[in-house]
């Protein structure tokens, strides 16, 4: 299963300046779920988030994949604790897997064939709503959010090709809806100017138009943030994620296990954060596997990198401090 969706993130924070003063604003150094569909940063009431990314992921093992996409999210703070935000993304795949050689019945000519294929459109979109449990102050130095999105399947998931559909993994859209829930916890020492953070998350995916159940997926993110120093802030994070088998009914009448399941995997991404301004921040990350089980290996991405854009905007002139960090 391809989890374009699960692979976005990597985030660039404030400047050393402004440390004292947003150290302890809402949203400061944590790590909400934008590793899972959904997750933003925390907002203050009467604030606009516009978010824009770039990601790219590549296999090359056994087939050749491909698969890039441009995003883009919209949240909007409604009080200080609770946001709503809507987000969609364009997407390039490709699959490429070389053939069995052809060899003529003389043996004097050999063909060496390959299947590929290739896709563009748009992928699904999450709404989602996030809230704020415990909001971080300079007393109590911590930070726990919850969110809940649901994935709405808009993009084509059936798209064919001279008369051929496409396979699972150059389909832009699922075909199915998803609900994911997500909790966050972090701890701030602002005086070694570190943080750690936490993240349980679970999406359930249900059946496809296609006739297909998706595995659910969980992970558990470990995330450590150094910084800021001068306008810089940099990030490690480990993301043990799972996903369940895949079944589908599409080629007969009994449902069967499929050996795409995406299986286990444990990830390394280390991450870099920058900050133009206090409202516009850019940021890049990179998703390197440690270790994966037979069926990741297969199914799943080796590598995955990501660029992004934050652009905060209060709409009131009376709002508070705006937020000077970003959830990973």
């Amino acid at each position: 299963m391809n989890k374009s969706g699960l692979f976005s993130v990597a985030f660039i924070f404030l400047s050393i300046h402004l440390l004292v003063i947003n150290t302890y604003s809402q949203g400061c150094c944590g790590i909400g779920g934008s590793l899972v569909s959904g997750g933003h940063p925390v907002l203050n009431k009467h604030t606009f988030l516009v978010n824009t990314s770039g990601n790219y992921a590549v296999a090359d093992n056994p087939s050749r994949r491909r698969r890039g996409s441009t995003g883009i999210l919209l949240a909007y703070g409604l009080i200080d604790r609770l946001s709503l935000s809507i987000k969609t993304s364009y997407i390039w795949a490709s699959y490429t897997e070389n053939m069995p050689p052809w060899i003529s019945a003389d043996g004097n000519d050999t063909l060496y064939l390959k299947d590929q294929e290739e896709n563009s459109g748009f992928g699904d979109g999450y709404a989602a709503l996030q809230f704020v449990i415990i909001r971080l102050t300079p007393i109590n130095k911590q930070e726990l959010i919850a969110g809940l999105d649901l994935g709405i399947p808009w993009g084509p998931d059936s798209k064919m090709i001279n008369g051929v559909t496409l396979q699972d993994n150059v389909q832009t859209g699922t075909g199915g809806f998803s609900l994911n829930g997500y909790v966050t916890y972090l701890k701030a020492f602002p005086r070694i100017y570190y943080s750690i953070t936490t993240t349980i998350a679970g999406r359930l995916n249900f059946k496809t138009r296609r006739g297909k159940d998706p595995g659910d997926e969980f992970s558990v993110l470990l995330t450590s943030l150094l910084g800021p120093l001068f306008n810089t802030r940099g990030s490690v994070t480990f993301n043990y994620s799972r996903n369940g088998k895949d079944y589908s009914d599409e080629f007969t009448n009994v449902m069967t296990i499929s050996p795409k399941t995406s299986g286990q995997r444990l990830s390394f991404i280390p991450a870099l954060e920058y900050s133009f301004t206090s409202n516009f921040k850019f940021l890049i990350n990179a998703d390197l596997p440690l270790w994966r089980d037979k069926y990741a290996t297969l199914n799943d991405n080796d590598k995955a990198f990501s660029a992004q854009i934050y652009w905060f905007i209060p709409i009131t002139k009376d709002n508070p401090e705006p937020i000077k960090s970003i959830s990973f």
